[in-house]
């Protein structure tokens, strides 16, 4: 929408209150670098580290195409973070810090498994995830 139309649907007396998956998406990414390194922060420096870069490129690549699919009201935004790494830590060939799947699920979406499946693949459904990429994270 453009600002106009925003302001004239304000005034309507319409509410947009929409929480977006990009916050959870550099929360999660922080959080997986401490835990990888057990428990150790990670300075700074360390979160321009390649592979998060690219793990997090592609997974705002998702994140865009979710939004701009009109995924947001589908699931929590922090679900559909959790979704975006999932997918692009896949693309990436990168494993998910915890034991198994259902695991980093609870830790870092709060969430089942099944639950993060689901929308994960109602992400992969409706984002050609492949051209949201745009071979960001392909090696």
């Amino acid at each position: 929408m453009t600002q106009g139309e925003l302001a004239m649907m304000r005034i309507l007396g319409f509410e947009f209150n929409v929480e977006l998956p990009h916050i959870w998406i550099a929360s999660i990414l922080y959080g997986m670098a401490w835990w990888e390194r057990n428990g150790e922060p990670p300075e700074d420096t360390e979160l321009v580290d390649v592979r998060i870069k690219n793990v997090a490129q592609c997974a705002w690549a998702v994140a865009n195409c979710s939004v701009e699919r009109g995924l947001v009201d589908q699931a929590p935004a922090r679900i559909l973070g959790a979704a975006c790494i999932a997918i692009s830590m896949r693309l990436c060939n990168e494993e998910l810090p915890a034991s198994d799947y259902e695991e980093w699920a609870d830790i870092w979406a709060k969430t089942s498994g099944k639950k993060l499946r689901a929308v994960q693949e109602t992400v992969e459904n409706s984002v050609d995830v492949i051209e949201a990429m745009n071979g960001c994270c392909m090696k």
